[in-house]
């Protein structure tokens, strides 16, 4: 979804349709399909639970396969699709720096940090978090390459644990 927004404007995509597609998609690409139909109704719970302010979950009734309304987000889920596809190039892989993460500090075989005031002393572990939360605060991976982004999380955490070589 981040690099399709990089592309598109808010306002011309909704983000609860695109992020239904991009489900559906991403299901596919991991060899992990999910139904068409199971997409759009746990997408439809989801958001008409959580936008509603009574305890509609035990109301709640999934769309009927039969009615338009059913039939329109069928249809939009897969328009969404093709656009996310086309957008993406469809280069739907993803190199997470976590594997470079692993690799770098293995190479730099340190096992324990010295002991700091933060309490942090595996700097593996430390890499690893900051690689997960640049995914998911930063859009680096979407600006540089994994190995960078992994190169970055283990600088910033051999500071931060007060590290030197």
């Amino acid at each position: 979804m981040h690099r399709f927004f990089m592309c598109h404007p808010f306002t011309l995509f909704h983000r609860h349709k695109i992020a239904k597609a991009c489900i559906f998609l991403s299901a596919k690409v991991e060899e992990q399909p999910r139904k068409l139909e199971h997409v759009i109704n746990t997408a439809h719970y989801i958001i008409n639970t959580t936008n509603s302010t009574s305890n509609s979950s035990r109301s709640y009734i999934p769309l009927d396969p039969i009615k338009e309304e059913y039939k329109n987000e069928l249809e939009q889920l897969v328009r969404n699709e093709t656009v996310i596809l086309q957008t993406l190039g469809f280069e739907v892989t993803v190199d997470h720096p976590h594997t470079h993460v692993v690799r770098a500090v293995q190479h730099l075989k340190v096992i324990k940090c010295p002991s700091n005031d933060n309490g942090v002393t595996d700097l593996a572990k430390l890499s690893y978090f900051m690689a997960t939360e640049s995914l998911h605060l930063t859009t680096f991976c979407l600006q540089y390459k994994p190995n960078i982004v992994a190169a970055v999380c283990v600088h910033i955490a051999c500071k931060w644990a007060k590290y030197e070589r």
